[in-house]
This record gives C-alpha cells, sequence and structure tokens, in this order.
C-alpha cells in the first residue's frame, strides 16, 4: 500500500507512514452526502425499533446484572449488524461508476468542472463503459471551454480499438456538431476525409467536398466526347480544358462538354455549399472524331430557268442545316426537311451534315441564278389574287380592305416558286391579316398563281410529297396575252 499523502510504500499492518507521519485510516473517509445518507437512514432503522428494544441512558443497565433481559443484547447485536450492513452498501454505493457519473452532474449543474473531471475519472477507475465515460468528459471539457483536451478525448473514442461503431459515430456526432456551431466546416472535411466508417462519411456527406469524377476515363477517342463532372453533394464545380488549375473565375460546369477533336487536359475543382474547396480532378484526351461526308446537293451550281426544288442528302445518322446568307451552318441554323425551292434571282446556299455526336462535315457551297421564262412577275401574280377577292367581294380594293371591316385588310407575302406535279410552275403566296393595330396574323392559306399564264388555285403544303399540292379548281379566268 502506497501513502495517500507522499506516494511512499507502507508495510502491510503498519498504520503510519514513516516518511511523512501521516496515519492510515482502515475505514475510508466518506464525503459528506454519504455520511449524511447513513446517519439519516440509522436514524430511520432505530425509529423503527420497539420500544423493548432501545437502552435509555437514565436506565441502570448494569445494576443488577440479573435484570438485564437477553432479548435487550439480542437487539445491540442486531442493530449493530444492521449498522454494517448499512455501511457497508454506502460504502460500496460510494464506490459505484454510477455514484461517481451523478456526481460528476452534479458537478457540472454547478460549473464546476474540475471536480466533474474528476468524478469522471473515478468512475472509470471504478470500472465505467470506456466510450459513455470519454464523452462525457469531453462534454466537460467543452463547457469548460478546453477545446485541445476535448478534440483529444474524442479522437481518443475515435481512435480506440474494440469500441462499437455506434459509440464512435456518437463521438463523431460531438466533434461535428462543435464544428458546425463554430463555423469550421475546412476542420468537418478533414477529420471526415481520414474517417474508417463510410457510415459518418454518408451521414455527413453534405460537409465533404470530395474530387469530382469524370464519367470518361483519360485516353484517346475516336468521336466526340460528352464528358461530364459530377460531384458528391450540392455545390458548384470550376474547370478549364487547357490544364490549368481552376478557380472561382473559371468556367461553371452545368451541361454536358462536347469534346471534339483535339487535345484537352480536363481539370476540375469543386467547392460544397458550405464553401469548402475539393482537392484538384485531372484528365488527359485525345480525340480526333472522322467527320460525316459532305452533303449531296442534286442541283449544281449554275443558272436556271425554271423553278426548281433542291433535293440534298446525308449518309444516315446526320442532319442537315443550310444558310442563305453566306455564313457557316451550324446546328443553329435552318434543318433541312427535304422541302428546300431555288430562290429566285442569284442566291448562294451553304450546306453542312451533322452527325448524332454534333461532329460536323465539311461545309458544300451551291451558287444559282433563276431567272424565269415568263411574261409574268411575281406582282403580276398577287394582282391576280387581290383581283379575284374584289371580284368575290371579299375586300374593297387592291390595298386588301376587307368588306366586313375596312380597318383590317388582306395582304399576300410571295413565298417561293415551285413545280407542282404535272400542273406546271406557280408562284406561292401565302395570306395573311394586317390588323387596325398593325399586327399581322397568318390565316394558313395559301394561293398558287401558274408562272405562265396565271391562272389562280387554292393550294396547300402536303408532307406525303415534300411539295405544294392544289387544292381546289380554278379559280379565275386566264388572262388572254
Amino acid at each position: 500500500m502506497q501513502c495517500p499523502k507522499c506516494g511512499q510504500e507502507i508495510e502491510e499492518g503498519h498504520l503510519l507512514c514513516e516518511k511523512c507521519g501521516y496515519e492510515i485510516q482502515v475505514v475510508p473517509d466518506f464525503e459528506a452526502e454519504v455520511d449524511r445518507s447513513i446517519s439519516e437512514t440509522m436514524t430511520g432503522i432505530i425509529e423503527g425499533l420497539p420500544e423493548e428494544f432501545l437502552i435509555h441512558p437514565d436506565e441502570e443497565l448494569f445494576e443488577e446484572k440479573r435484570h438485564f433481559p437477553w432479548f435487550a443484547v439480542s437487539s445491540i447485536s442486531i442493530l449493530l449488524i444492521l449498522i454494517a450492513i448499512v455501511g457497508g452498501m454506502f460504502y460500496h454505493y460510494y464506490k459505484s461508476p454510477d455514484y461517481q457519473m451523478k456526481q460528476a452532474t452534479k458537478y457540472v449543474e454547478n460549473n464546476d468542472y474540475d471536480q466533474a473531471a474528476e468524478a469522471i475519472k473515478r468512475a472509470e477507475e471504478l470500472g465505467s463503459d470506456y466510450a459513455t465515460v470519454h464523452l462525457a468528459l469531453a462534454d466537460v471539457y467543452l463547457n469548460k471551454g478546453d477545446i485541445e483536451s476535448f478534440r483529444n478525448t474524442i479522437f481518443s473514442i475515435i481512435n480506440h480499438q474494440g469500441l462499437s461503431d455506434q459509440d464512435i459515430i456518437f463521438a463523431y456526432d460531438r466533434l461535428v456538431g462543435y464544428y458546425v456551431s463554430t463555423k469550421q466546416y475546412d476542420a468537418i472535411n478533414n477529420i471526415l476525409v481520414t474517417a474508417a466508417l463510410d457510415e459518418v462519411k454518408v451521414k455527413y456527406n453534405e460537409y465533404m467536398a470530395k474530387v469530382p469524377e469524370f464519367n470518361y476515363t483519360e485516353g484517346s477517342y475516336d468521336e466526340v466526347i460528352p464528358l461530364k463532372i459530377t460531384a458528391n453533394t450540392e455545390g458548384t464545380i470550376y474547370y478549364t480544358l487547357d490544364g490549368s488549375e481552376p478557380d472561382k473565375h473559371s468556367s461553371v460546369y452545368d451541361s454536358p462538354i462536347f469534346l471534339d477533336t483535339g487535345d484537352y487536359v480536363l481539370t476540375a475543382v469543386f467547392y460544397n455549399a458550405y464553401g469548402v474547396k475539393s482537392p484538384m480532378a485531372q484528365s488527359s484526351y485525345h480525340v480526333e472524331v472522322i467527320p460525316p461526308d459532305m452533303p449531296e446537293v442534286e442541283s449544281y451550281s449554275g443558272e436556271y430557268f425554271s423553278p426548281q426544288l433542291i433535293q440534298v442528302e446525308a449518309e444516315e445518322g446526320c442532319e442537315i442545316y443550310y444558310t442563305l446568307d453566306g455564313s457557316i451552318p451550324t446546328e443553329e441554323s435552318t434543318k433541312y426537311n427535304g422541302f428546300l425551292p431555288m430562290p429566285m434571282g442569284d442566291s448562294e446556299i451553304k450546306f453542312v451534315a451533322i452527325d448524332e455526336n454534333h461532329t460536323a462535315s465539311e461545309v458544300i457551297t451551291r451558287n444559282y441564278s433563276l431567272n424565269l421564262l415568263t411574261d409574268y412577275s411575281r406582282q403580276d401574280a398577287m394582282t391576280v389574287i387581290l383581283d379575284y377577292l374584289v371580284q368575290s367581294g371579299l375586300i374593297v380594293d387592291r390595298t386588301g380592305a376587307m368588306v366586313s371591316d375596312p380597318l383590317q385588310r388582306y395582304y399576300y407575302n410571295f413565298a417561293c416558286t415551285v413545280p407542282i406535279g404535272d400542273d406546271g410552275d406557280f408562284y406561292i403566296f401565302s395570306e395573311y391579316i394586317i390588323h387596325a393595330d398593325g399586327s399581322k396574323e397568318k390565316t394558313q392559306r395559301y394561293f398558287a398563281v401558274g408562272v405562265y399564264n396565271l391562272p389562280l388555285y387554292l393550294t396547300n403544303y402536303d408532307a406525303t410529297t415534300v411539295n405544294f399540292a392544289l387544292t381546289s379548281g380554278q379559280l379565275n379566268e386566264t388572262p388572254q396575252n
């Protein structure tokens, strides 16, 4: 046994420390609360005994031994035994982990954190559960403001061998909770990255900023790559394609990046919703895409003297786009749908084929000059339409003013010149109504006027033939030359 005061080893049976003179007590000192509890308990036991079991000081107990009742002796023995039992019970309770933990709780309530820590440590010495004791101790340090001891205690749980996953998760809960309350989000990310339990990472995924992931591994490709970048939670991804380190001024990823022919070094970083930056991800790609063949245009460049429908074909899986203003066609240009009348006069049309991988062919250009061999112009054809409507009582005069509402008028816009089957070549006009406020409304009605002798018909676009088709008999009398 060691001296509680100076630590000197004391031989068994000695009650006095030879070094410092400290007197060794055989019966341990109880705390005041334990003393009070024993006193109250013994008082209750004594008060509960029958009157004849009690010995009063004023009695002449030993005056005549023959008058001392045998049962009084027995009652004293019982009382002493009860005292010993109750004292032993309180001694063992004082020595229990539960008692020490309850004491620690009272100390915390009184802001006496040092005493609370000592009580918790005594509970550990008395065999209390490691995780329970150290979680309580960590809370005491946190309340005390001793953050270093708080962290060390939590990590002692996290790194302790043999504890349950649930105990370790509880430790992470305490640590993450503290960092969230102090907005130290980078610290949360750092401890989660090294966490051994996947359950912890899943639980606090929103606070992590993992390395962004690409849906294509680096390497060489012979087709356009629709490259996607993903992150583990909500936030913003920034990227570059030249290998430079991205920052918040770089391109923001919000849709797939189509990598066409060329060499790329894709670099990306992720910032989560709490501003934590991930490590950088980087992959290199060499893309060499074989473009589709140029479209085949049936009508060659040159002069034409009758209406033409331009036929264009491309390889399977491609869409054809064209422009009429000399610009390079793209997927934003007009799509060829099978119907393209040759424009009147001089024109330059550029065509391109674009496949399903968004790869464009070389551009092919056609230059046309269409001048009809006829005595009638487009203006003559529109006059035929207006004359017919005047005669039919639908408009007042060639201005197009309606008989039913003079504030509105019909207007006819030249659309194209086309051959219609075996019926001949026609000027096609679309009909509009000009309202009183100047707004224009298309009526979906079309007129066809013969190019050479001006016969008038109603017509419609026929999707089955990809052309116009006459939908009425001749509406006028053919003018005489």
